[in-house]
């Protein structure tokens, strides 16, 4: 009975920690909800999303969007292409190969604007290399992941 009880303790607070959210994606919703409309706010959205990507994509989606948004009025290229390369992932692990390939566009046209930039190129480079990976066309992601070495 005693290991019973010490069990069923285990297990709920097991559920309890799982269910609970991390204070660093509180912290992150508390910049997003000041809505300045800044730099902070498109990084905070930015790493909500990258925060939600393994775990619920339809709000990694949600805020890649809203990103989306902030970014093409700012007209900020790096959250912008950081954006449209989080939607090429969501897109394509919910089997929405058309959406995905069309964002992957979007996130070219950004680097190709943008060729001094070299995290916007890296991070291009990797969302293609890997998203050819992944529809099993290995010679179309080759040359992406070679020109991140």
């Amino acid at each position: 009975m005693h290991y019973v009880l010490i069990a069923l303790a285990m297990y709920f607070t097991d559920v309890s920690y799982v269910a609970a959210q991390s204070p660093r994606i509180d912290s992150l919703k508390k910049i997003v909800s000041l809505e300045k409309h800044d730099t902070v706010e498109l990084d905070a959205l930015l790493q909500l999303s990258n925060e939600f990507l393994r775990k619920d994509l339809t709000q990694t989606k949600r805020y890649s969007f809203k990103i989306i948004s902030l970014a093409k009025a700012k007209e900020e290229a790096k959250w912008l292409a950081g954006a449209y390369n989080y939607q090429v992932t969501i897109n394509q692990q919910m089997g929405k190969t058309d959406s995905a390939k069309h964002f992957l566009a979007l996130s070219e046209v950004i680097a190709k604007q943008n060729t001094d930039n070299l995290l916007i190129q890296y991070n291009f480079n990797q969302t293609a290399g890997l998203f050819y990976k992944n529809m099993g066309e290995y010679n179309r992601a080759l040359p992406y992941m070679l020109n991140n070495l």
